[in-house]
C-alpha cells in the first residue's frame, strides 16, 4: 500500500500524493495535444488502453453522476507506472433518472463550459484535449466500434441481463412478497435494461458520426477459409465465430490481423484484397467482406526459445524483473494459450489469446 497512489475526482487524495498528477493536469490544459511530442509525453504517463475503454464504459451506460464524481485512479510510485481508472459509483446509468438517451453522451463526456456537477470542465478534460490528436481520436474510435460489434453488442449484454436474470430472479421474489410490492415493476425495469441496450448500438453510433463530422458507418464482412486452422484479429478483437459482421467508419483505418494456429500458415487474402501480407489496413469506403486463407504447414513452435532473464537488479538500475521470448525461425508464432512457469504451479502467467510473435 505504501507504493500506491490512489486519488479521486479533482485529485483528492485517497493515498499518496497528488502532485504528479497536477502536473500531468496543468500539462495537458496547457498544451495542444495534437501535438505528437506533447502527445508522446501523456502517453508516458496515462494507460491511453484503459483510459480509453473506461471512457468508452462510462459513455456507453450514460453513466448521469459522472465526470464530475465517482471517478478514482490510481498508479504505482515506480517510474514507469502509469494512470489507470476504475468503475464504481454506476447506479445512475442505463438511463435510470432520466429521459431515454438524453443528453448525447459523448457532448456530455467532452463539454468545456460547465463549472459544476455533474460535468464540470476539470472532468472532462483529458478526454477532450486527447481527442484533438489523431493517434488517440482513431484508436478511440476504432475501440468504441470493436466494442459495440464484440461485447457492447447487444446480443451479448442481452445475453448477460438474461442470466443475471434467471440468478437473481428467485430471490428477488422472496424480497417482493416480503415487502408486499408487484412482480411487475420488477419486470418492467429488466424489461427497460433491455430495451436500453438493444437501442443503444445505434443511437451511440449516431453520437460518434455527429461528434466526429464522419458519414454513416459500413459493414465489415470477415470471414476465414477454415476456423481450426485460423482467425482474424479486427483492430483490437477476435470474433468468437465466423463470419463476423460490424460497423465502422470509413474515416478511420482499420487493421486486420490473419492469425494462423499451430500447424497452419497465412496464405493470402481474398475478396476485398489479393495481398499474402497478414496485417492489413483497410479504411471501408463501402461494405466489404475480407476472407483470410489459411493451409497447412510444418509446426513452428520449435523455433520458440527463452531468449533472456532479468531479475533482481542492483536497485540503482532496476529495470524490473521480466524474460524476453524469441522466435528464430521465419513464420510467426502464435502463442495463445502457452504457459510460462517456474517449479510452482501458482506462478504459471498464461499468454493472451491472438498474442503473435513474429521472426527476429
Amino acid at each position: 500500500p505504501d507504493n500506491l497512489t490512489l486519488l479521486e475526482n479533482e485529485g483528492l487524495v485517497i493515498h499518496g500524493s497528488n502532485a504528479a498528477y497536477k502536473s500531468l493536469s496543468q500539462f495537458i490544459d496547457n498544451h495542444s495535444l495534437q501535438s505528437n511530442e506533447y502527445y508522446n509525453e501523456v502517453k508516458e504517463q496515462i494507460d491511453i488502453a484503459c483510459f480509453i475503454d473506461y471512457q468508452i464504459l462510462q459513455i456507453y451506460i450514460h453513466n448521469g453522476d459522472w465526470p464530475g464524481n465517482n471517478i478514482k485512479y490510481w498508479k504505482t510510485n515506480h517510474p514507469w507506472s502509469k494512470w489507470r481508472w476504475l468503475i464504481f459509483g454506476s447506479e445512475f446509468s442505463f438511463d435510470i433518472y432520466g429521459p431515454p438517451n438524453q443528453p448525447n453522451s459523448m457532448e456530455f463526456a467532452t463539454w468545456a463550459y460547465n463549472n459544476g456537477w455533474p460535468n464540470p470542465a476539470w472532468s472532462t478534460l483529458f478526454l477532450r484535449k486527447l481527442l484533438v490528436n489523431p493517434e488517440f481520436q482513431n484508436q478511440f474510435v476504432n475501440r468504441m466500434t470493436d466494442c459495440l460489434n464484440a461485447n457492447l453488442h447487444s446480443d451479448a449484454l442481452v445475453s448477460g441481463i438474461d442470466s443475471l436474470e434467471n440468478v437473481i430472479e428467485p430471490e428477488f421474489i422472496h424480497h417482493l412478497n416480503r415487502w408486499e410490492q408487484s412482480v411487475y415493476r420488477w419486470e418492467s425495469e429488466v424489461e427497460r435494461l433491455r430495451t436500453y441496450v438493444y437501442q443503444r448500438n445505434d443511437i451511440l453510433l449516431g453520437y460518434v458520426q455527429d461528434f466526429f463530422d464522419f458519414k454513416a458507418t459500413k459493414l465489415l464482412t470477415v470471414t476465414v477459409s477454415d476456423e481450426k486452422a485460423g482467425k482474424v484479429r479486427i483492430n483490437s478483437i477476435l470474433s468468437d465465430g465466423y463470419p463476423f459482421r460490424g460497423n465502422y467508419f470509413s474515416e478511420v483505418p482499420l487493421t486486420l490481423t490473419a492469425l494462423p494456429q499451430p500447424g497452419y500458415r497465412f496464405v493470402r487474402w481474398e475478396n476485398g484484397s489479393e495481398s499474402s501480407e497478414r496485417i492489413l489496413n483497410v479504411n471501408l469506403t463501402s461494405n466489404k467482406q475480407y476472407h483470410a486463407v489459411f493451409e497447412l504447414s510444418e509446426p513452428n513452435n520449435k523455433h520458440v526459445i527463452i531468449n533472456e532473464i532479468n531479475y533482481r537488479s542492483a536497485p540503482d538500475a532496476d529495470a524490473g524483473d521480466w524474460v524476453e521470448i524469441f522466435n528464430f525461425g521465419e513464420q510467426s508464432v502464435d502463442l495463445s494459450g502457452w504457459i510460462l512457469q517456474d517449479d510452482q504451479a501458482a506462478n504459471a502467467f498464461s499468454f493472451p489469446s491472438g498474442l503473435l510473435l513474429d521472426p527476429g
